[in-house]
Formats: structure tokens, C-alpha cells, sequence
């Protein structure tokens, strides 16, 4: 099996569906076999340009462990997904499943903001 990391761009007006759509894809992942290493939401998060002159996209990272055959599946799928503004999945050399530099950035703050 193959290491892969997944970066997922959702549109800002479905983020309350976010978690639904994550658990799609993660019941399809172990569904073939899959192993699911992180999952991480970041949250909404300025674009670095507009998309469909939308300026905002709520962020999820995945790092997954699965076969060439689900990877081409779940790309597919996510291809279609309209609630998906951007996607990006990039083969890794290992499995990675400490949290991001972005999520401790994240976490800091919220820490900070409540006290």
C-alpha cells in the first residue's frame, strides 16, 4: 500500500457539512482496505486567490495508507464533489501522523484567544 496526503478546499457556505463529507470519505478508505493516519480540520482560512470570487475555503488534511486502485477511486470522487472547491493528494515516502505545523498554529492561537 501506498502513503498519500490529501489537502481538501471546501466551499465556506457548506462547512457545517464538512464532517459528513469527511466520514464519506473515510468509510470508503476503510471500506477498500484503507488506513486512515491523521485527519485534521483547520477550519476556515483566507484563499490565497479568489476561486469562483469566493475569498474564504475551510481547510482538511488527510494522510491515508491505501491502494493505487482507492486513491484512483477517491479521486474521482472528490473530482465530482461540488462542495469541493480544491483538492490536492501527493504520494508520501511514510506514513505521517503528527500533527501539521498549521494545526499547532491553530491550536496556539485558541489557547491564546481563551486564556
Amino acid at each position: 500500500m501506498n502513503h498519500y496526503e490529501i489537502v481538501l478546499i471546501f466551499h465556506p457556505g457548506n462547512s457545517n457539512l464538512v464532517s459528513k463529507i469527511i466520514d464519506k470519505y473515510v468509510n470508503l478508505i476503510r471500506k477498500n482496505g484503507g488506513i486512515i493516519h491523521r485527519i485534521e480540520n483547520w477550519g476556515r482560512k483566507h484563499l490565497s486567490y479568489p476561486i469562483k470570487k469566493i475569498h474564504k475555503g475551510h481547510y482538511v488534511l488527510i494522510n491515508i495508507e491505501v491502494l493505487k486502485k482507492t486513491i484512483n477511486i477517491l479521486e474521482n470522487k472528490i473530482r465530482f464533489d461540488e462542495n469541493i472547491l480544491r483538492n490536492l493528494i501527493i504520494s508520501t515516502k511514510k506514513a505521517i501522523s503528527s500533527k501539521s505545523p498549521v494545526f499547532l498554529l491553530k491550536e496556539s492561537e485558541n489557547k491564546l484567544q481563551n486564556g
